[in-house]
């Protein structure tokens, strides 16, 4: 780790040597990690490297968040909780200052299997379209839901408006055989701008009822709770009379509305 003088233009070492010598104290070699500065602190995760010990063509890849202190030059493995991402490299990122918070959308997994629908067999290498955020406070992880989210892609930019907090991403690029795609199998580099909106303040975000009175009816966007089961997905809602009021149930399956109806028919009837 190394940092630039902006004044005497001159580099100075921080922290590491160019050999690796399999310091467990320190950060493992990487490349495309996610890396951000806050409260003094650098932090890094995520990201891969060719390692010996996974074999001559193997990518590994870290899901560690790594802390190094400016002040003191010292390297700290954060303990994390809650909902991170899986292995992956070249993500975006950014750490948006306003929310107190790192983001990273995407990235890569060449080792992760895949399921190809059209050729009914399954290969390796995903792309992802997820969104992350990291909370320095409380050293925790949760993922993002939104009501839209760019393409799956790797390799795109993240950037953040340091007065407002308005976060955006721009580009990338992404292999259309690597992801989820009706389209043939062809490279895709993107030009488009995405701003991220979610229930944060000074987001814009419209305030969300997942977190409702009653959690049987909770939403956001597309994203519904079943009535009966409380899974959390894509469902059909009930096509009773109750379809046209708040308390519209929705359904992850035939038996789940089978089972709810000695419930639910109180506040609906079928037509």
């Amino acid at each position: 780790m190394m940092s630039l003088d902006i004044k005497t233009l001159l580099w100075d070492v921080l922290s590491g040597t160019p050999d690796v010598k399999g310091d467990v104290t320190v950060p493992g070699p990487r490349g495309y990690g996610c890396s951000w500065i806050t409260d003094d602190k650098f932090y890094i995760t995520l990201g891969s490297a060719k390692r010996e010990d996974q074999g001559p063509l193997a990518d590994y890849f870290y899901l560690d968040v790594w802390s190094f202190d400016l002040v003191s030059h010292k390297w700290t493995e954060e303990k994390f909780s809650g909902n991170g991402p899986c292995g992956r490299t070249q993500s975006a990122y950014t750490f948006n200052a306003v929310w107190k918070k790192a983001l990273i959308f995407g990235g890569y997994n060449p080792t992760m299997p895949l399921f190809h629908r059209e050729i009914d067999a399954t290969g390796f290498g995903i792309y992802f379209a997820d969104t992350f955020a990291w909370c320095p406070l409380k050293k925790r992880w949760s993922q993002v839901i939104t009501k839209g989210f760019p393409t799956y892609r790797s390799s795109a930019e993240m950037f953040t408006d340091p007065t407002t907090g308005k976060t955006y991403l721009f580009g990338g690029y992404m292999y259309t055989g690597f992801a989820p795609s009706r389209k043939s199998t062809q490279f895709k580099i993107f030009s488009d701008i995405w701003e991220l909106v979610i229930d944060t303040p000074g987001s814009g975000f419209e305030e969300s009822d997942f977190e409702s009175a009653d959690p049987r009816f909770s939403k956001l966007g597309p994203w519904v709770r079943c009535y009966h089961c409380g899974s959390v997905g894509r469902w059909l809602t009930c096509a009773g009379t109750c379809r046209r009021t708040p308390q519209a149930a929705s359904f992850c399956g035939k038996e789940c509305q089978r089972l709810a109806w000695p419930q639910h028919k109180a506040s609906c009837r079928k037509v």
